[in-house]
């Protein structure tokens, strides 16, 4: 049985990928990139949508599957960084945590995490 449901997926992948080749549109990279995150490949989706904002660059569709994906891929980096200021604050996790919200345009939640590091360590330039 898994393996006419891996066939199902290869397929519905392989026709959503001839159609971006065949006929590139925000909606047709916008299909490919949701139906790979529903599958669990955030890695691939994100090229996807990466590509299709190159070609499409104002793509609404393609901008929230973009930061879908890297909310995907980094909600596991944010959770663990959390962990370890929990266990042993320092300076270089707080900046690796404010980081990861830039780059999710999370800027309010990176200057909170900002200003608790200046809070807790006041004579580091990290933050």
């Amino acid at each position: 049985m898994a393996l006419v449901e891996q066939l199902k997926r290869w397929r519905d992948l392989a026709r959503l990928k001839s159609q971006v080749r065949r006929a590139p549109s925000p909606a047709t990279y916008g299909g490919l990139a949701e139906r790979l995150i529903a599958l669990g490949e955030t890695d691939e989706a994100l090229l996807v949508a990466e590509e299709g904002l190159e070609v499409f660059p104002d793509a609404d569709r393609l901008h929230a599957v973009q930061l879908f994906a890297k909310k995907g891929r980094l909600s596991g980096q944010i959770r663990k960084l959390r962990e370890d200021l929990q266990r042993r604050p320092n300076p270089l996790t707080y900046a690796q945590l404010a980081q990861v919200y830039r780059e999710l345009g999370s800027y309010d939640e990176a200057l909170g995490i900002a200003a608790e590091c200046a809070e807790r360590f006041p004579l580091n330039e990290a933050s």
